[in-house]
């Protein structure tokens, strides 16, 4: 038997541990977050509410080791663990003073074999905190730590008033792990397996950028974001309600409506027929997964057939159709084929809402992180600071050198302009080229006229220059 079939891994979670083996001195899974808590707190009650969540949590207390060359997962009883205490409230720059640190200790190895998780509460003022909690991928996902975040208010508030000795474990992830191994391999639903070696038998057309093929390698992440301004922002958000109806959702809808453009940018730039972008899902299906502190999320692979003639209607009613079918089928996929690469791009929409801890609205703080897998990956968000769209675009710096990211954010907003001012212009239609480059290209940089001495012969003017050099 295979040995990977005797892990007790979920499938998601082999996809991390085979990645994090074959690069074991990058971290390339760790999920830092920081939550800013504008509030005083009290550190000891903190402490005592952040060791109930480990105890309260068995995925927080997972560790992974070999046994006979299978790699397995178990659920210690109890991790000694001290969560620190940071205080840059004396610095010039409190906040500066945190990123640094964080941007730092968030490259900290973890031991797989001791504890997948480090924390620290930071005082930036007297009224102000911030939650440092790192994971590795393998045990948690952005949901998870929004869950986590709801429970550690409870459990806080439960310190201060002296009760929390009365909290019980919350839902353990070890009932999804068995989940998922009563459904692996021949135990799975038949109709979902012939679905995806149907589909996975043609994988997604090669890919390369500006010219350049695109393999696997680990790179310098070099993350720009770019606003979308007001226009763009209010363009995208009436389509998208004209489209949650058949998207179910409104973020469904402005997902469809960003991998469209993508895949349109992908199909004119790239000359790929068959894009497959990464389109993740966060697999709670249930109000019990929904409370439950662990990593559930899935990428899925989702491919189209671009044609020239399709436009952005067109785009976003074939995606619509290929995620309903994907989503129908995924716990086939999600609970034997997450270790499989099939997508070129990742394609993500970060709608994580601010949590409330202790009554108080809080904001986040992503650690800097260097390293990354994919060639590209695009996160979407809504800036809190505009109300406009931004993307934020992070290259894989072992292919994008900076020339082809400056192409590349260039032609993506020709292309969302060009789309959104016109559905039903046909992606062969779009000018990506625009009228300033255009003049550019045609008459400054080709300017190149100058006057001709009539007055002397070719001759002349030779023995001239040769005078000159």
């Amino acid at each position: 038997m295979d040995p990977f079939e005797q892990s007790n891994l979920t499938r998601t979670k082999l996809a991390f541990w085979l990645g994090q083996q074959l690069n074991p001195d990058t971290p390339l899974f760790h999920a830092p977050l920081g939550l800013i808590i504008p509030k005083r707190l009290d550190p000891s009650a903190f402490t005592a509410a952040f060791g109930k969540l480990v105890a309260c949590s068995d995925v927080l207390r997972t560790v992974v080791a070999l046994e006979n060359g299978v790699p397995r997962q178990r659920a210690l009883a109890h991790i000694e663990y001290t969560l620190d205490f940071v205080d840059f409230s004396a610095e010039a720059d409190p906040y500066a003073a945190y990123c640094a640190w964080s941007d730092e200790r968030c490259h900290i190895l973890f031991d797989f074999h001791t504890r997948l998780f480090d924390s620290a509460l930071v005082k930036l003022a007297d009224e102000k905190y911030v939650w440092y909690f790192c994971q590795h991928h393998i045990i948690c996902d952005l949901f998870s730590f929004l869950i986590a975040a709801q429970y550690m208010s409870m459990l806080y508030e439960k310190a201060l008033d002296g009760s929390l000795d009365n909290v019980e474990a919350f839902p353990a992830f070890a009932a999804y792990i068995e989940e998922e191994l009563a459904n692996r391999g021949a135990l799975g639903d038949p109709g979902q397996r012939a679905y995806w070696e149907d589909r996975l038998a043609r994988g997604p057309d090669p890919i390369s950028f500006y010219g350049r093929p695109v393999p696997r390698l680990v790179g310098a992440a070099h993350r720009e974001d770019v606003d979308l301004g007001a226009k763009l922002s209010r363009q995208i958000r009436e389509l998208a309600v004209s489209l949650t109806a058949s998207a179910k959702s409104g973020h469904a809808a402005q997902f469809n409506i960003f991998a469209a453009i993508l895949f349109a940018y992908l199909n004119r730039v790239c000359g790929v027929e068959r894009p497959s972008l990464g389109m993740p899902f966060n697999n709670r299906r249930d109000d019990l997964r929904k409370q439950t502190v662990g990593v559930f999320m899935s990428v899925l692979p989702l491919s189209v057939d671009v044609e020239e003639s399709d436009t952005l209607n067109s785009l976003i009613a074939k995606i619509g159709a290929d995620a309903s079918s994907i989503l129908r089928n995924s716990a086939y996929f999600i609970h034997n084929l997450m270790h499989t690469q099939a997508h070129d791009v990742l394609v993500n929409g970060l709608f994580a809402p601010f949590p409330v801890f202790a009554g108080v609205l809080c904001d986040y703080h992503w650690p800097l992180f260097r390293n990354v897998l994919d060639p590209i990956l695009l996160n979407f968000y809504v800036d809190p600071a505009t109300g406009s769209f931004a993307n934020a675009f992070i290259f894989n710096s072992a292919i994008f050198d900076d020339e082809m990211r400056r192409l590349l954010i260039h032609d993506y907003d020709r292309m969302a302009h060009s789309l959104l001012d016109n559905h039903d212009v046909p992606i062969r239609d779009i000018e990506l080229v625009s009228d300033e480059d255009k003049h550019r290209l045609l008459f400054q940089w080709n300017a190149t006229d100058t006057p001709f001495p009539d007055d002397k012969t070719i001759h002349q003017l030779f023995e001239a220059q040769a005078e000159r050099t």
